[in-house]
């Protein structure tokens, strides 16, 4: 299945938080989580489930998300804040990816629960107004 061409963005704020995604991955505390997480060469422990893989079956992780759940979209100041967090709000953990392109594994179930918890308030939020 081809991927669906996207136009350019033209929302400064949508750039700006992929621009930033990106410059995430050199963050030293994302870095540092994953050396604490080394067990031996080439070889890390899952963060919620202990399991010992090879680095390209773990997945970065935000313990507090970057998006708040409950309350959603804080602004730009607020998601930068918690995108670029100290050590202790990194994790890594075990994701895989079977033939069918499903992700299974920690980090997959964690989003999982996340989005649907998202979902639930934000439907929550609307029917309050």
């Amino acid at each position: 299945m081809a991927k669906k061409k996207r136009g350019p963005i033209t929302d400064p704020i949508v750039f700006a938080k992929l621009v930033l995604r990106g410059a995430s991955l050199r963050w030293y505390a994302r870095n540092e989580a994953l050396v604490r997480q080394r067990v031996d060469r080439g070889l890390y422990a899952c963060a919620e489930c202990g399991k010992i893989v090879k680095k390209q079956y773990l997945q970065a992780d935000h313990i507090k998300p970057v998006v708040d759940l409950k309350a959603g979209d804080e602004g730009l100041e607020e998601w930068v804040k918690r995108l670029f967090t100290p050590v202790e709000n990194w994790q890594w953990l075990c994701n895989f990816k079977l033939p069918d392109g499903t992700q299974v594994g920690c980090h997959a179930n964690k989003t999982k629960i996340e989005s649907e918890l998202r979902s639930f308030y934000k439907k929550k939020k609307k029917t309050k107004k």
